[in-house]
């Protein structure tokens, strides 16, 4: 768990917690962000962190590990969901920062994994004016590429990462 001011992180990365992923399945219905083709219970088992305000799910996250073939890596893909009450209030900031500190943690303890960085393909609409900037400050997240939707693939890469 970390605090962070009025947030309340509480970190779930491979710890196969039925509540924490059983209240991460009723926020997603709650806000209703999953598309229908989506496991929830699938989804649920790649939660990394919950944030929460006030005792109520902000925001959470999921990490996927995956070979990017743009970059020729294994990373841990961040996703995110904030609730709307909650956007624009450095929800999704504290998740990504969150989220890159546990799994770049995981990697140190898998070497084996050879996981390089965590990536995220950018698809809110709400950080449309975050995408001109060349690296996120906070995150560390840096634009890398376009996928072939033309959405923003960015990457932020692990102490000691080295790539082909």
């Amino acid at each position: 768990m970390s605090d962070t001011g009025p947030l309340r992180l509480v970190e779930a990365w491979q710890k196969q917690d039925f509540a924490l992923e059983t209240a991460a399945i009723g926020f997603w219905r709650s806000i209703g962000v999953l598309p229908s083709r989506v496991d929830e219970r699938e989804r649920a088992r790649q939660l990394c962190v919950i944030a929460y305000a006030e005792g109520e799910v902000a925001g959470l996250a999921t990490l996927v590990l995956r070979v990017i073939p743009q970059v020729k890596s294994k990373l841990a893909m961040f996703r995110c969901s904030v609730s709307p009450v909650h956007r624009r209030l450095g929800v999704a900031a504290a998740l990504a920062v969150a989220s890159r500190d546990i799994s770049q943690a995981w990697a140190r303890e898998h070497p084996e994994q050879e996981l390089k960085g965590m990536g995220c393909v950018v698809q809110g609409a709400e950080l449309s004016e975050k995408k001109e900037q060349a690296i996120w400050p906070l995150s560390g997240l840096n634009l890398v590429g376009y996928n072939t939707r033309g959405e923003q693939i960015r990457v932020v890469w692990f102490k000691g990462a080295t790539v082909l």
